[in-house]
């Protein structure tokens, strides 16, 4: 692969990575609440899950997903469930009182648990996974070896994905200010426990 076309692909990432959706939105959604450090361990369990789908996608499973509207739809099932119950976590904590630091009074969640929950964002997205099926074979050159190219184009995704949420999260540790109060706080969690739950009921809906 040229460095030109490396450029194009990773052109092609970064808009990817950098339009809103619920992995961005559990991003910030734990650094307003948790902090931009322990948020990181979402977004990195987020590349991670990125990561993964290629994987599928290399191997085939995106075209087999797009032949077969069941795998897809069970799919869509399972991420929508989990931003439906993203969406209700938020609202529960919003209905809890906070301590004068800012910091909920129930335990916050470790870090392998923040891991995992940006994985499975990742790894649930249906649409992540159709637009890898598109995007990759479209930089892949049949005379040269397949496995250093997939190593190079899933690793560069993942990490335009990782400069996104650094640029959103940064974005939120400015406007955490605004937010410490508890009044403030418990806004936010509802709007984002909304916001969750907007996500999810629309890929109940979705067709196609």
């Amino acid at each position: 692969m040229s460095f030109s076309h490396w450029l194009l692909f990773v052109a092609a990432a970064l808009a990817t990575t950098f339009s809103p959706g619920p992995a961005l939105l559990l991003a910030v959604s734990n650094a307003i609440g948790l902090g931009a450090r322990q948020a990181a361990f979402s977004s990195l369990g987020n590349a991670a899950g990125l990561f993964a789908l290629a994987a599928l996608t290399w191997l085939g499973v995106g075209a087999a997903l797009a032949a077969a509207p069941w795998a897809l739809a069970a799919i869509r099932l399972g991420g929508a469930l989990y931003l439906l119950y993203l969406g209700w976590g938020q609202w529960r904590l919003a209905a809890r009182p906070w301590r004068a630091a800012g910091v909920a009074t129930e335990r916050a969640p470790g870090r392998a648990a923040l891991f995992r929950s940006g994985f499975t964002v990742a790894a649930t997205n249906p649409s992540a996974l159709i637009f890898l099926s598109a995007l990759l074979p479209q930089f892949v050159r049949a005379d040269a070896p397949l496995l250093p190219q997939f190593f190079l184009l899933a690793t560069t995704f993942s990490g335009c994905a990782l400069v996104a949420h650094a640029t959103y999260l940064a974005a939120a540790r400015q406007v955490a200010p605004w937010l410490a109060s508890e009044t403030g706080r418990r806004r936010f969690r509802y709007a984002s426990g909304a916001a969750f739950v907007l996500l999810g009921s629309g890929l109940l809906v979705a067709r196609g």
